[in-house]
């Protein structure tokens, strides 16, 4: 019973390892009737025992050569049947049994058998950054083949990885190919030490090229080549049917513990192997990253000291809109994040996101609104004409560029999507979709300054080209679900931006910002917004809680509000509302002046603001207004003690800086990005800011606070 239990699991396991991974694309094997390539000397077979043999020289026909993206070998297909099938495997990700990198799949031979010899292609470093495991095997066959130890002692290095063990392994032998070397030898590897037969016996090679980039693998079970059809065990010495002392199996190095009649079929698969040269085209995975990033489902490649370090986080599917409204789509799996956090303060973080659109059965899932569909649909027909799908408008170096298991379209451009992004950087930006269609992929990522901006690009694709979305990449929901008979309460903390009688010039539209507190038991989710309750009616926008907030915290409430054209002091209060629009909770009051216009001359407006002059009180200061279009000059004059200036110029943009009266020197003060940025160490442009004035409307805080600027920064005049 539990030698044909033991047998189960030996089919089991070889029909998992070479046939239940789907194959993403599939190509019929090209046979050219033509010699293959040989290498300039003669490929050297050495056995791993002391007396070193030498492989017996064919006088045979020449066998026709493999030809598959590169990948090159003679094939003997008397011996080892028709050629099958070539395959990509898409990438297992770490969270599975079977972890493995994208490779290449070529079957050697087809028909009804139910297991076939195989030859795999894996990329070293993938394979290495997927599994300790893996790294560790192929470390140890680095070893090996670099010193070439006449005896091993030991378990020999075996991929592809899956939960098993060596029971053992015979005739071990050294094998150059064309562009690498190798290790072949016969051995049984299963979950328990069974016996040996034709069945579970198998030829395996393993091997790296010499650059070290490519990991060869192949199988073949010895029942393809040997003319043994009994389903006997295959151990000399008298076998009798006795139990057998697995235990000395692994100091085999001798082959004495099976013996096996080959004939010519090992011969064949040697000479197969050492005609072999992997040299993979364009079409197989080379992207060469330092580091990958992996959680569930998920595998990306980067370089730290470029891209910083790496957190994810699993958030509601909250969507903006192109309407700016944010959504929350009930029904939708997590969105994932992977935050990239940079080192540099010059530099804004990466960010991956990615969006479930589709559920298991290929569907729209119904919260998912129709212009994320249309998009969707887009990006899977590679629509390169619909370059607004990045969402940042202009952009340069559009190009469809594929990831390990999708595809979408990158390009560049100058334009951030907040207020903290410089003009002057530029993004890398990424639209796609998972092959399955079931995730949206978008990454934005500063292109790096430290770097050529070919070879940033460059760079940021193989990060792309690195990604792997597995289909439970995210599949559940941390969206809070409230019980029926919760209570809502909110309690306002304090005013975060426009205070009370704060001016707003007319026609110009603002954002009150309070904090408040959860003061009931339901959590708040992004269903939640602020709502109007009473005051004055005015044009204004309900902004969503864009976050979860549990009973006890805090958060931030905002509503976007337009100042009226007509001149008056204004107020109005706003409430939460929950997902039924029911208001709840403390009133949250804006107040706010429309002024007059700042000036009634016509063809005129106003600049203002303070002085702060880095001393004991305010000296009397010259203020000049250059308009910098025309070149025109304007100024006042202060007395000593003045906090604050206000002076009516002609509409035109305008530069503002000072000098404190009476000084000879050419230093001076003026309204730069230093003191926007706040003039702290970091924060030290001089650069002049341009101050647009508008007729009958006034420019608020244009502060001369930067009295730290280089000598001659400013185009002072003379003192008369």
């Amino acid at each position: 019973m539990n030698y044909y239990c033991r047998r189960w699991w030996l089919l089991a396991l070889l029909l998992f390892l070479l046939f239940v991974i789907p194959a993403c694309r599939s190509t019929p094997v090209e046979v050219l009737d033509t010699p293959s390539p040989q290498p300039s000397e003669p490929a050297q077979i050495v056995d791993a025992r002391p007396s070193p043999t030498t492989m017996k020289e064919s006088t045979a026909k020449p066998l026709p050569t493999v030809s598959f993206e590169g990948i090159q070998f003679t094939f003997d297909e008397a011996t080892l049947g028709p050629l099958g099938t070539t395959v990509h495997h898409p990438p297992v990700p770490p969270g599975e049994d079977y972890v493995q990198p994208e490779h290449l799949e070529i079957q050697l031979k087809a028909g009804d058998l139910e297991v076939s010899p195989v030859l795999y292609i894996f990329p070293v470093q993938q394979y290495e950054a997927l599994s300790e495991t893996a790294a560790g095997e192929i470390a140890e066959l680095r070893t090996i083949l670099a010193e070439r130890p006449s005896e091993i002692e030991g378990a020999l290095p075996f991929l592809p990885m899956y939960e098993a063990v060596e029971s053992y392994h015979s005739d071990p032998k050294y094998i150059d190919f064309q562009n690498g070397s190798g290790i072949s030898f016969l051995t049984n590897v299963d979950h328990d030490n069974s016996l040996a037969t034709n069945d579970s016996l198998f030829y395996t090679y393993q091997g790296l090229t010499e650059d070290g980039r490519y990991y060869v693998a192949t199988l073949v079970p010895i029942s393809n080549v040997s003319s043994d059809e009994a389903d006997n065990p295959i151990v000399s010495d008298g076998y009798d049917g006795a139990a057998v002392d697995h235990s000395a199996k692994a100091q085999i190095g001798t082959g004495n513990w099976i013996s096996v009649d080959l004939g010519d079929g090992r011969s064949l698969i040697d000479d197969m192997m050492s005609s072999l040269l992997v040299q993979p085209d364009e079409s197989f995975p080379t992207i060469t990253l330092p580091i990958f990033f992996t959680a569930k489902g998920l595998v990306l490649g980067y370089d730290q000291g470029l891209s910083g370090v790496p957190s994810i986080e699993y958030s509601p599917a909250i969507l903006d809109s192109p309407n700016g409204e944010v959504t929350l789509l009930t029904g939708v799996p997590d969105f994932v994040t992977v935050r990239f956090h940079h080192q540099s303060k010059d530099s804004s973080d990466a960010e991956l996101q990615i969006q479930p659109v589709r559920d298991e059965t290929g569907h729209f899932f119904e919260a998912i609104p129709e212009w994320q569909q249309k998009k969707t649909i887009s990006l899977e027909d590679d629509d390169l004409g619909l370059v607004h799908l990045l969402d940042n408008g202009p952009v340069s170096d559009l190009i469809r560029i594929a990831y390990q298991n999708g595809s979408g379209f990158r390009g560049v451009t100058a334009a951030g999507d907040g207020s903290d992004i410089s003009a002057a950087q530029e993004y890398y930006i990424f639209n796609g979709m998972s092959a399955d269609g079931r995730y949206m992929v978008r990454l934005r990522h500063p292109l790096p300054t430290s770097t050529s901006h070919e070879e940033a690009l460059s760079y940021i694709d193989d990060m792309v080209k690195s990604l792997t979305v597995a289909e439970d990449v995210s599949t559940g929901s941390s969206m809070p679900v409230n019980s029926t008979d919760c209570e809502n309460d909110a309690e306002f903390v304090e005013d975060i931006s426009i205070p009370d009688y704060t001016v707003v010039e007319r026609d110009d539209t603002f954002v009150k910002i309070w904090r408040v507190r959860n003061t009931g038991t339901c959590t708040w989710t992004p269903t939640y917004k602020s709502n109007f309750s009473q005051g004055n009616p005015l044009e204004w926008q309900a902004m969503a809680i864009a976050e979860i907030v549990p009973p006890g915290e805090e958060t931030e409430v905002s509503v976007s509000v337009q100042s009226p054209d007509i001149p008056g002091i204004y107020q109005t209060w706003w409430q939460l509302s929950d997902e039924q629009g029911q208001n709840f909770g403390d009133r949250l009051g804006v107040l706010f002046e429309a002024p007059k216009p700042a000036t009634d001359i016509p063809g005129y407006g106003v600049i203002e603001g303070d002085i702060n002059y880095p001393a004991a009180g305010n000296p009397a200061i010259d203020i000049y207004f250059l308009n910098i279009e025309n070149n025109e000059r304007y100024s006042m004059r202060t007395e000593q003690g003045w906090t604050r200036f206000s002076n009516a110029v002609p509409i035109g943009t305008y530069h503002v800086f000072g000098r404190v009266v009476g000084d000879s020197s050419d230093s001076g003060g003026g309204f730069t990005e230093a003191v926007i940025c706040g003039l702290h160490a970091g924060c030290n442009d001089h650069d002049l800011v341009d101050v647009l004035v508008q007729e009958g409307r006034a420019n608020h805080d244009v502060n001369l606070f930067d009295w730290y600027a280089p000598a001659g920064s400013f185009p002072l005049p003379q003192l008369n």
